[in-house]
């Protein structure tokens, strides 16, 4: 089950060892990190435009709670 992903063979004294993991998945992982830091750069400014706005809104509220 895991032989596409883990490479085994067998040492001196007949125990199972990992020799290494498949190079192919290191294609996906840097895919995925190069994903996620153009999505966190295109979204960030949104999400910091839309929160300085909401506090510039709520700070020219009126606030009724004063005596």
């Amino acid at each position: 089950m895991l032989d596409p992903l883990f490479r085994f063979a067998s040492d001196a004294y007949g125990q199972t060892v990992l020799l290494g993991v498949n190079w192919d998945l290191f294609w996906w992982c840097l895919a995925g990190g190069v994903g996620f830091t153009i999505v966190h750069a295109v979204i960030f400014p949104i999400v910091h435009r839309r929160k300085a706005q909401l506090a510039q809104r709520i700070a020219q509220e009126p606030n009724d709670a004063q005596p």
